[in-house]
């Protein structure tokens, strides 16, 4: 039932019986808090009157709203585990004055929140705050590196390629063929060359024996 306006903290009817039965009422809502009430006083509010009934073994949520212009005084939400905590913090909040900057008393009004539901928890990424171990984000950062390592091409460098650039072009379009060099092209070069002359020298030696 309600009195002045106010849902009366009855004891919950636990959930079951069927599909129409009521659920239990675990968020509570705290209203008529100071106005100069922050988040983090809120908290010590919390820690002083109920530590029991609001650590992480009765309670799994809580929000705090800044008072504004619509509602001049501060509100709390707490999502508790069990009824409890739930009359824990009624008996304990219920009508305690909180004084402000001022030296003004507050007087706190506890009672079931309007909506019940809680915003769900997100799901943990397993991947989130790894990326710095990837093999592949370490090679980039490696790559960064190395490219601010290396020293901006001076005017007469850039020069001289163009120059370079142009002659290639020019070569390749009167039909100038351009020796490529690679490591491995330039082995294979080697290499035949070198049997060339051992053949040549082979064939001198064979004349001088027919000769004598």
């Amino acid at each position: 039932d309600r009195r002045g306006g106010r849902e009366r903290m009855a004891p919950n009817e636990a959930a079951g019986g069927g599909k129409g039965a009521p659920k239990t009422k675990l968020k509570l809502w705290l209203r008529g808090l100071p106005a100069s009430m922050t988040e983090e006083t809120a908290r010590e509010l919390l820690e002083t009157l109920v530590p029991a009934f609001t650590d992480g073994n009765n309670m799994d949520w809580m929000r705090f709203v800044a008072a504004n212009k619509r509602v001049p005084t501060a509100t709390l939400y707490l999502h508790l585990k069990n009824e409890e905590a739930v009359f824990g913090v009624h008996a304990k909040m219920e009508g305690h004055k909180v004084a402000d900057g001022k030296g003004k008393e507050h007087k706190v009004l506890v009672e079931y929140a309007p909506f019940l539901k809680v915003p769900r928890r997100k799901a943990v990424d397993k991947k989130e705050g790894t990326i710095e171990k990837e093999a592949s984000y370490i090679a980039f950062l490696e790559e960064l590196e190395r490219r601010k390592e290396v020293k901006t091409e001076s005017a007469e460098a850039w020069l001289e390629r163009r120059d370079a650039e142009q002659k290639e072009a020019a070569e390749a379009a009167v039909g100038v063929i351009k020796v490529v060099h690679t490591p491995l092209l330039d082995f294979m070069r080697e290499k035949k060359a070198r049997e060339l002359r051992e053949r040549k020298k082979r064939e001198e030696e064979r004349r001088l024996k027919i000769d004598s």
